[in-house]
């Protein structure tokens, strides 16, 4: 239901709608009523609310870059963050910034 959550904007309405699913979601496997909150539920799962999660998937995705295989995905990618602010998640990240590797020799 999350998978490549990062990779879309939502509007608020729609992180709505997510959420109202994700919570629906536990309060089925849980037996509970609508009325009840899940919250504590999901914080003894280990999960957090589909707010947080797109945000964590967010900030994760940079990490996930070194193991693609799509070799101008790559570049595009190391490109964007050699040259925007993105590069300090790059360092936290531990990614070597390679600037020097061209296009043309992967073709």
């Amino acid at each position: 239901m999350l998978l490549s959550l990062e990779a879309h904007s939502l509007t608020h309405g729609q992180y709505d709608e997510l959420s109202v699913c994700w919570n629906n979601l536990f309060r089925r496997i849980f037996n509970m009523h609508k009325w009840e909150s899940v919250k504590e539920i999901q914080f003894f799962c280990g999960s957090l609310a589909v707010t947080r999660l797109s945000d964590l998937q967010r900030l994760r995705f940079p990490c996930k870059m070194p193991g693609c295989q799509n070799v101008i995905l790559k570049e595009c990618f190391y490109r964007a963050i050699h040259f925007s602010a993105k590069r300090g998640i790059a360092i936290a990240c531990r990614l070597s910034v390679c600037p020097s590797v061209r296009l043309s020799v992967c073709l």
